[in-house]
């Protein structure tokens, strides 16, 4: 609704196309991707798209900062402050009230209202397994370059149970298994590690 709004042509483009991209008035997509992965390739481009209009410079377009307004043009926060709310911050309950969010997509959300930290984990992708990343609230400084030990119990058990977990402090963690893919995000309020620093 947004492309169209923005009078934005959505196209699907080469299946080689690594990622989404803008091309005058046309957005093109990755047909192979996942539906929720086009909707926000879609949701990215109108941010470039909105950017350009704003006349902020390309240097400044990162992908990153397009990806943080893509993720709040889907996700608007009053909305889903009040989602988050109702359903705890459980990734699976928040996926069903948002069907065209990503998890990851959903995460990052949360991080962004509440501060915390999530650490995305590759088990299993078309393209081989990454090595872990993790996701901090814009402004927070975060110490650990891996995860700790509460948020590695906390993935540990997801990936054995393949069910959502938690450690005993307080970390949460959900296991996302589609058709050749595995993964497992975990998510922890900045709160939990006050006493481990």
């Amino acid at each position: 609704m947004l492309a169209w709004a923005l009078s934005l042509e959505v196209r699907t483009g080469p299946a080689s196309l690594k990622a989404g991209c803008l091309i005058g008035d046309r957005i093109f997509v990755n047909p192979r991707d996942r539906l929720e992965r086009q909707g926000f390739t879609v949701a990215h481009e109108c941010a470039h798209y909105l950017c350009d209009l704003e006349g902020i410079p390309h240097a400044s377009q990162t992908e990153h900062v397009c990806d943080a307004i893509a993720s709040c043009l889907l996700l608007p926060r009053i909305d889903f402050t009040r989602d988050m709310r109702r359903t705890g911050g459980c990734l699976f309950a928040l996926k069903a009230l948002h069907p065209w969010a990503s998890h990851e997509a959903l995460v990052r959300r949360l991080v962004s209202i509440m501060p915390g930290v999530a650490w995305v984990w590759d088990c299993e992708t078309p393209s081989g397994s990454r090595r872990p990343y993790s996701i901090v609230t814009p402004g927070q400084r975060w110490p650990y370059r891996r995860p700790t030990r509460d948020e590695l119990d906390a993935i540990d058990a997801a990936i054995e149970t393949r069910a959502p977990a938690e450690s005993c402090g307080g970390v949460r963690a959900w296991p996302v298994f589609e058709p050749g893919f595995a993964r497992v995000i975990s998510l922890a309020s900045i709160d939990v590690f006050a006493d481990c620093s």
